[in-house]
């Protein structure tokens, strides 16, 4: 029969057992990295639907869900009846486990009856997802009267936030094992595979608070911080592999903030004793109207060729990257049609808010792998009436959540933020939708 095939479960750890076998029906697991959350997840999810349990696995984008549904059917193979790849799978028990975005607009599972809901990096779900599941999510265990799990790593300490309002607001607070969500603390080192050096490593190169979010699990609050320290500073590089340009380009010469930022670069993949691996060689700010833009970008690359050849690369330029928005379009249109190597920058990024990118690169600038040269530290020049270094001041006054964002110049710091994420690959972690 069937249901006597044996499948192999993961191996859980005392500290996340200890999880399942509390009574509470409701649970939010608020974890560090590489604590095992997606271990717990996919063990529950695949143990339910091979016991001839219905099950839906949430998570706040596709991307997320797709990655545990491979998990789960590698595990649940010798029992799956039918599936649809990515979205389902029926065992044939009687079981079966449906797999659902967050992501607005959603169905998040109406007219659907399940006995286990399990929601992975609740955090960063969109604000919607309070009365998502409230009014659609919840109601799908009613019939069965089914249990729930939450699990993510923290992020904002708003009340908004799915995840930090089932912590503290009080029609989430557990009363007893019935009703509301009990909560379960595990930062990273909870996890005894993690090396300990590992650990110390980790949080003598990431900033603290990110150490205190990503690492102890804790809620903190980004907002008005100071993240970036740039007062270490580096000579030019004898060598690197490779140097490339990156660029924001106005809207238009007369908007009150707008300006044409460009940022010369410099990388090594080696990273040798002291030295950073991006070096910032240069950077240049300007106030043109934007049919003048080809005309100014074939001095960009003249620059970028001279400063290639002072830090000896060894593949040689790689390009300046534009952003995709505005007369960056137009831009980039003109030069491809003249030949000129010009670059569109991941549409990932530019697509992302100011926050999300500052919060992709603060490990690298902390860590100190990212580095003014001195001679881009030191520079001065004219912009908008004021003589002084604008790629340190935009930089290093960056804050999170800065309710006077619009009237901020931060063309640098954008262009900032670009090159240290096209060369580094930081990652990123999309925050939610409003």
């Amino acid at each position: 029969m069937a249901s006597s095939t044996n499948i192999i479960l993961p191996t859980l750890r005392q500290d996340q057992a200890s999880i399942i076998l509390h009574p509470a029906k409701f649970k939010v697991v608020r974890c560090g990295r590489r604590w095992g959350k997606t271990v717990i997840l996919e063990s529950l999810a695949a143990d339910a639907a091979a016991r001839g349990k219905m099950v839906a696995v949430y998570a706040p984008v596709y991307a997320t869900v797709a990655e545990t549904y491979n998990h789960i059917e590698q595990i649940l193979y010798p029992l799956i009846k039918t599936h649809k790849a990515g979205h389902e799978m029926r065992t044939t028990t009687g079981g079966g486990i449906d797999f659902w975005s967050l992501e607005v607009g959603g169905l998040f599972g109406r007219g659907r009856e399940y006995d286990l809901i399990l929601i992975d990096e609740a955090a960063f779900a969109s604000n919607q997802t309070i009365q998502n599941w409230q009014t659609a999510i919840s109601p799908t265990l009613w019939v069965r009267d089914g249990q729930a799990y939450v699990f993510s790593t923290p992020d904002e300490p708003e009340l908004s936030n799915f995840f930090f309002a089932l912590h503290e607001h009080d029609d989430f607070k557990y009363q007893d094992n019935r009703t509301g969500f009990k909560v379960f603390h595990r930062p990273s080192w909870y996890n005894p595979l993690i090396p300990r050096d590992v650990l110390r490593n980790e949080k003598r190169t990431k900033h603290p608070l990110a150490w205190r979010q990503e690492a102890c699990a804790e809620f903190t609050d980004w907002k008005g911080a100071a993240l970036f320290d740039l007062s270490t500073v580096c000579e030019f590089p004898s060598k690197c592999d490779y140097t490339f340009v990156t660029v924001d380009s106005a809207l238009k010469s007369g908007s009150q903030h707008d300006g044409t930022a460009i940022m010369y670069w410099a990388y090594s993949d080696v990273r040798l004793a002291g030295a950073p691996k991006l070096f910032l060689l240069d950077w240049e700010i300007h106030q043109i109207d934007s049919a003048l833009l080809i005309g100014m970008m074939k001095n960009v690359l003249a620059r970028a060729h001279q400063l290639n050849t002072m830090v000896n690369s060894r593949h040689g330029f790689g390009g300046c990257h534009i952003e995709d928005k505005a007369s960056g379009i137009t831009l980039l249109q003109q030069a491809q049609m003249d030949g000129l190597p010009c670059h569109a920058i991941n549409s990932v990024y530019t697509s992302m808010g100011k926050d999300e990118r500052a919060l992709a690169i603060v490990n690298s600038v902390f860590a100190k792998d990212v580095q003014f040269t001195r001679y881009a530290y030191d520079k001065v020049m004219p912009f908008k009436g004021e003589t002084k270094n604008h790629a340190l001041s935009q930089i290093s006054k960056f804050r999170i959540g800065d309710k006077d964002a619009h009237k901020r110049a931060d063309d640098l710091f954008d262009t900032f933020a670009y090159g240290v994420i096209q060369s580094l690959k930081p990652e990123i972690r999309l925050r939610k939708a409003a």
